[in-house]
């Protein structure tokens, strides 16, 4: 809570505390690393995802708008790469790759093990985000 407090998103502020747990059963981990990775991550979903968050800002969409379904767990954005982990979990491909290039072997959402770490593109999420953008789009030019 503190750290969603100081405007890191929930997706990064999970990673943070995983980052945590996995390392202080191993060694101890210096704040300042933790933050540079975080940082690192940011930067990585920022840079991946400005196009898409600006056409969702462009269509003026918000996300209790839609369905949870197309949002992804980590972001609690509405995706644009949709993969589907070991987890059966739909993310966002690039909070994931993240996610699983902390060296994180579990689930984000549930903490359970990971039995691989293949990702799969999730081809009707990405149908019914498409869909969804195109009738946004369709009723932007209309207004």
């Amino acid at each position: 809570n503190d750290l969603i407090g100081i405007g890191v998103a929930a997706g990064t502020a999970m990673e943070i505390l995983a980052a945590t747990r996995a390392a202080g059963k191993q060694k101890h981990v210096a704040m300042d690393d933790i933050f540079d990775g975080v940082e690192r991550h940011q930067k990585v979903l920022e840079t991946t995802l400005a196009d898409h968050r600006a056409t969702i800002e462009r269509l003026r969409i918000e996300r209790d708008e839609l369905p949870e379904d197309l949002m992804c767990p980590l972001t609690l954005e509405l995706m644009s790469e949709p993969v589907m982990a070991a987890d059966g979990y739909t993310y966002e491909r690039c909070a994931i790759t993240e996610w699983l290039a902390t060296g994180a072997t579990t689930s984000p959402r549930t903490n359970e093990p990971l039995a691989h770490r293949h990702l799969a593109p999730n081809r009707t999420v990405r149908a019914l985000i498409a869909a969804e953008l195109d009738k946004r789009e369709r009723l932007f030019r209309e207004s």
